[in-house]
């Protein structure tokens, strides 16, 4: 009787150790079934087999004031939670959650054999077009305000259009003024002066400090102009 029930007990102690192995994928595997489950479409099944693994570093991922949560994580960590991020966002999608699909891809790398930096981008774009009014995590974070992409950008254009007109009508006006003969103005430079109507005078008085530069240009006639460190600051005519 006794060898009966140590038989049972044993036979019980195998299988739990039998079922506690198909339960627990070790970490060297996880990455490996990962892969598997990703071929066959298997989304969740690539979150579960990787959840132990990286659950912390996705729950940092989601705060806005986390810079680069992966920055200095061993590398096959970080493609561990590329995957992860990848198949949730592979799976929202097809829960139609454009938003956490989008969520998902804010850190997400390219995974060499898996997808490539264009295909991510490509892929990003996508999600964009069914979502067009997504909102990052730090923009949510700082109660920005949505605001459509086409007006944006119109806006945008409208503004550099007016800056490059301003910048013409700058340059008409410079020139405008080198080919018309103008008299000495409060503020000119030296170079601005020479090429006035006054031209270049007689003589120059300078006397210097540690700060200032004083220049007296003395044209005759009683006429006199007064540079302070080479700005015209007084006509005397």
């Amino acid at each position: 009787m006794k060898s009966n029930n140590l038989s049972i007990v044993l036979y019980l102690t195998l299988i739990v150790v039998i079922l506690s192995g198909c339960n627990n994928v070790t970490p060297a595997k996880s990455k490996e079934n990962a892969l598997e489950y990703l071929k066959k479409q298997k989304y969740t099944d690539v979150m579960k087999v990787l959840d132990k693994e990286v659950e912390k570093y996705i729950e940092m991922s989601k705060d806005p004031t986390v810079y680069n949560y992966k920055l200095d994580l061993p590398e096959d960590l970080k493609q561990k939670i590329d995957l992860y991020n990848y198949a949730s966002s592979l799976n929202s999608k097809e829960n139609e959650d454009y938003t956490s699909a989008l969520d998902s891809l804010e850190y997400l790398d390219p995974i060499p054999g898996i997808i490539t930096k264009e295909e991510l981008a490509k892929y990003e774009q996508e999600l964009h077009k069914l979502n067009p009014k997504y909102l990052s995590f730090k923009q949510r974070a700082n109660g920005e305000v949505y605001e459509d992409p086409i007006e944006k950008q119109k806006k945008i254009d409208e503004l550099k259009l007016k800056e490059e007109k301003e910048r013409e009508e700058r340059v008409k006006a410079s020139n405008e003024a080198d080919k018309n003969p103008y008299s000495p103005q409060i503020g000119m430079t030296k170079d601005q002066v020479l090429a006035s109507t006054w031209g270049k005078p007689k003589n120059i008085n300078r006397t210097k400090t540690a700060t200032l530069t004083h220049e007296q240009w003395v044209y005759g006639s009683n006429r006199y102009l007064y540079f302070d460190n080479g700005i015209l600051t007084t006509i005397q005519d």
